[in-house]
């Protein structure tokens, strides 16, 4: 179903049908913006389910089985549903553990 935009009144000046012309392209923008952002919202929904409850992760090598039963790594999994990126680094409790362990492996 269709809805007008505007209307005009017979008999009309030129300036009339100009500002009609006008409020009908400018409502129909609205129009498109507001359904584009109407998916865009049923979207994040989708995404927000998705990330409620329980998410299956595995206790070995910490893997997490997406919505369609796939196992994927946990940044993926976190990256493709909420748009956060991940940086790796190693936090400072680790860091004197692993300078330990590379010590180690070291002929000496």
């Amino acid at each position: 179903m269709t809805e007008p935009f505007g209307y005009i009144v017979k008999p009309f000046r030129a300036r009339d049908l100009y500002i009609s012309i006008e409020f009908a392209l400018y409502r129909s923008k609205m129009e498109a913006a507001r359904k584009s952002l109407t998916g865009q919202l049923k979207d994040a929904r989708e995404k927000i389910r998705t990330l409620q409850g329980l998410i299956p992760v595995c206790a070995w090598c910490k893997k997490v089985r997406n919505d369609k039963g796939y196992w994927e790594q946990i940044e993926k999994f976190i990256s493709e549903n909420t748009g956060v990126n991940f940086s790796h680094g190693i936090c400072p409790e680790c860091e004197g553990k692993v300078e330990k362990t590379e010590g180690a492996d070291r002929p000496g």
